[in-house]
């Protein structure tokens, strides 16, 4: 995976599923090198059932902040935990203020309560811990807003940068109280290229309302880009081409089309917006006197991906768009050089 990464221009990855026996293991493979390649930050994840035994949460919330300790230049512990507030639309988990379109009862499975989750993040905001939610569905985006601003008003304001996770239907009354209250939508734009499945669920209306990065642009809402889990590719040309076109699995432009963004915007989103998402900008994300020196050279620029000429001299197949870096360096030091 890190091999793949640097061989993408990838240079740091956020991984926001950690769990408490694994800190050793990555202590360990630290010290064998897994990570000289790479930039890694990892987020604790909590489980509903994490609350049923506050004093336990709030000791392994104070051990994963001392893990803090660990941390390097290279690897990044004990500054933000992981939630799930819903699932996915294809197996009808992400959780709806309108129901699903093959059932008129059913709007999907929030994970937590609305006074659970106002709990736990108030515990989490208040011992300083950024937090990054998987929300997909309207309504629990709004659940988690709800509870992040019933946190600021107990706890006080300070630089949370909390996150919604994938963030892909929130309103434009949610898009604003983002905006306000400084929450990062961290995103994944080849998820918008969709299937039947999702369309079947939600029907073509309420796909208008999906991924709507323009109007997060427009709203003020600090927005990143990356690629999620091993179902989407690393590389990030796919995800620049679907930004910029809004391009689905029909091969139509049928979602929103006027959400599609600038090919400057989705190049910053992957780079220094990124690095804020990650509370890292003072040391990556751009290039600066006093920063840490990663970069890419590519042998195609990333601003021509989607233009007219760039898709009809390449192939637009998953795993085509490929060996466009020459060389990747991290902190300065070449870590990927193409032969």
């Amino acid at each position: 995976v890190m091999d793949e990464a640097v061989s993408a221009g990838v240079t740091a990855m956020d991984d926001v599923q950690f769990y408490r026996p694994f800190v050793p293991y990555v202590i360990k493979y630290r010290e064998s090198g897994i990570f000289d390649k790479v930039r890694l930050r990892g987020s604790l994840y909590v489980d509903p059932h994490d609350l049923e035994d506050e004093g336990r949460l709030r000791d392994d919330l104070a051990w994963w902040k001392d893990t803090a300790g660990e941390s390097d230049e290279r690897l990044t512990l004990g500054k933000s935990v992981k939630f799930y507030i819903d699932g996915t639309v294809g197996n009808r988990t992400s959780f709806f203020l309108e129901p699903y379109c093959d059932d008129p009862s059913y709007y999907g499975r929030p994970d937590w309560t609305q006074e659970d989750f106002d709990r736990v993040i108030e515990i989490a905001d208040g011992m300083h811990l950024q937090t990054c939610t998987h929300a997909i569905g309207d309504a629990g985006i709004r659940r988690v807003i709800d509870s992040c601003e019933r946190a600021r008003g107990i706890n006080g304001e300070w630089d949370s940068r909390h996150r919604l996770e994938h963030c892909e239907f929130p309103t434009p009354d949610d898009r604003e109280r983002m905006a306000r209250l400084g929450m990062h939508a961290a995103m994944q734009p080849t998820h918008s290229f969709g299937d039947e499945v999702v369309e079947r669920f939600l029907g073509h209306e309420r796909m208008q309302g999906w991924h709507p990065w323009r109007s997060l642009e427009r709203a003020g809402v600090p927005l990143s880009f990356g690629s999620d889990w091993c179902n989407s590719p690393l590389n990030p040309f796919y995800g620049l081409l679907l930004a910029t076109t809004r391009m689905n699995y029909k091969g139509k432009t049928d979602w929103a089309p006027e959400e599609k963004i600038a090919i400057e915007n989705a190049v910053r989103h992957w780079t220094i917006d990124s690095a804020r998402a990650l509370k890292m900008e003072d040391d990556i994300g751009s290039l600066e006197v006093g920063k840490r020196a990663d970069f890419v050279i590519w042998n195609t620029s990333p601003l021509k991906v989607n233009s007219w000429w760039f898709m009809l001299t390449h192939e637009m197949d998953l795993g085509k768009l490929e060996g466009f870096v020459d060389l990747t360096a991290v902190n300065g030091e070449v870590v990927y050089e193409k032969t």
